[in-house]
């Protein structure tokens, strides 16, 4: 025991005299090492006057990301503002087509003059001003319609295209305003074609011409067919038409092609659309074609759908035609259409206006959080209605009605505040994106559409109430810029 005894004391005094050692030399070494760092610091201080020092990849990570956060901050200058388009409905004169359905000389004015003076809700339908039923092979109505729409900020017009593919009444219809305005140029304001396929059908107040009893929404009897197994000849028909106009300096072009909108979805017009892009790459006055694909919907990044209750959220399952159907018709293709139209419908889920995005509103607040920011802004072209009141086309207690009120400046305001959202969100969120279009675009239903109460020009019910919401929104948004 005694023996353990001092082992262990001998032990610990070599143990002790060891770490005297290590310590002293410890101690010189800590000396020769400030030594050597104050030297290094000398020269590293004379590298940085010479040569800036090179951040950490971490550091350089959090430099991007604030540079990230002030870029995402729209510039306070919003001249960039988009195109506003307004569709233009050219069927106010006789047409053939009507005269075969309707009777003779036919209009959508022959509905408005028969209807009720105010809807079911007591709310005074919408007339033209002065009660000008015009027809629009009028020079002068079209004429006034370019000025008036110029004057209020109306961009161009998106003016219904109707061709049926027919061989018994082959060629467009409803166009003689249209081909009025090749020998004349009114309205002399810029406009696109937006082609409006799909068969008609009756389901309107009372009975078409050779129908026994009037159709229903559940049993509409068909006016007028699609035919959607045309010839190549007659879609060399249907271009040779469409190019006299698609060469016109006045036609809209994006991408240096002229754009033909699609009014709806048909899987059944690939074919024809891909034939005219053919026609149309290969003509050196053309020289391609941009297509627009509308779709039944609410804008993604304008209408928030998450807090809609059960029964409306089942309304836009039903009824709204979601972008991924309209998908590529192949693997190794993509889709024929260059971008989507959210188009203007009065559809029954919308019930507010539309709403600028919050990641737009508050970017600094949300561009370093991916999960509230998206990684582009939709690509979608958004649209917004006026209103809507389809009672000259309805019995009046089975009519449509959509931002309808008996206090018509509750009508407008709403609509003012859609289309400051939609022409702030073109002017301010889309710089927020990784894509930004060469050309931005709103579309508002409509300019005439008089036998729904859709109507920009000034009316009966809301004088210019409409125009002026355009005109004023985007004076505003131009001089206050993005905020």
């Amino acid at each position: 025991m005694i023996i353990f005894c001092s082992v262990v004391l001998w032990m610990q005094s070599l143990g002790h005299l060891s770490r005297q050692q290590d310590k002293s030399q410890h101690t010189m070494r800590m000396m020769d090492l400030s030594s050597l760092r104050v030297e290094n610091k000398k020269e590293e201080d004379s590298r940085i006057k010479q040569y800036p020092k090179a951040a950490s990849p971490i550091q350089q990570q959090q430099q991007q990301q604030q540079q990230q956060r002030q870029q995402d901050v729209p510039s306070t200058s919003a001249t960039d503002l988009p195109r506003v388009l307004a569709i233009y409905f050219p069927q106010f004169h006789p047409d053939p087509i009507n005269d075969r359905n309707w009777g003779a000389n036919f209009t959508d004015w022959t509905n408005l003059r028969a209807a009720p003076r105010k809807n079911r809700l007591g709310v005074p339908l919408p007339h033209p001003a002065d009660y000008d039923y015009y027809d629009l092979r009028d020079y002068t109505i079209r004429q006034r319609h370019g000025q008036q729409a110029r004057e209020y900020g109306i961009d161009g017009f998106v003016v219904h295209h109707y061709w049926f593919y027919d061989p018994q009444y082959p060629g467009p219809n409803l166009h003689a305003p249209l081909e009025k305005l090749l020998q004349d140029g009114e309205p002399n304001i810029p406009f696109l074609f937006n082609w409006c396929a799909a068969s008609w059908k009756s389901v309107w107040t009372g009975p078409a011409v050779g129908q026994t009893k009037a159709g229903t929404l559940n049993n509409p009897g068909v006016l007028q067919s699609q035919y959607w197994n045309a010839t190549d000849r007659m879609v060399q028909e249907h271009y040779q038409w469409l190019r006299q106009f698609w060469i016109r300096e006045q036609y809209i072009r994006v991408g240096g092609h002229p754009v033909l909108m699609m009014y709806q979805w048909f899987p059944e017009s690939i074919p024809i659309l891909k034939r005219l892009r053919q026609l149309a790459t290969s003509d050196p006055d053309v020289k391609g074609l941009t297509i627009w694909m509308s779709r039944s919907g609410t804008h993604p990044d304008l209408y928030d759908i998450s807090n809609l209750d059960d029964k409306l959220k089942g309304v836009w399952k039903r009824k709204s035609q979601q972008i991924e159907l309209l998908h590529p018709q192949s693997s190794t293709e993509g889709p024929v259409w260059n971008t989507t139209v959210a188009y203007p419908y009065p559809n029954p889920w919308v019930t507010r206006a539309l709403e600028i995005p919050g990641w737009c509103r508050n970017p600094l607040e949300t561009s370093s959080s991916s999960s509230l920011r998206p990684i582009w802004a939709s690509l979608e072209i958004p649209g917004v209605v006026t209103s809507f009141d389809n009672t000259p086309r309805r019995q009046a207690g089975k009519a449509v009605l959509w931002n309808i009120d008996k206090d018509p400046s509750k009508v407008v305001e709403r609509f003012r505040e859609s289309i400051r959202a939609a022409v702030y969100y073109e002017t301010c969120c889309r710089p927020l994106s990784v894509h930004v279009p060469s050309q931005k675009f709103v579309i508002v239903n409509a300019w005439n559409e008089w036998a729904e109460g859709m109507a920009l020009e000034p009316s009966t019910t809301y004088g210019t109430g409409f125009l002026d919401a355009v005109r004023d929104v985007k004076a505003q948004i131009r001089k206050e810029g993005c905020r």
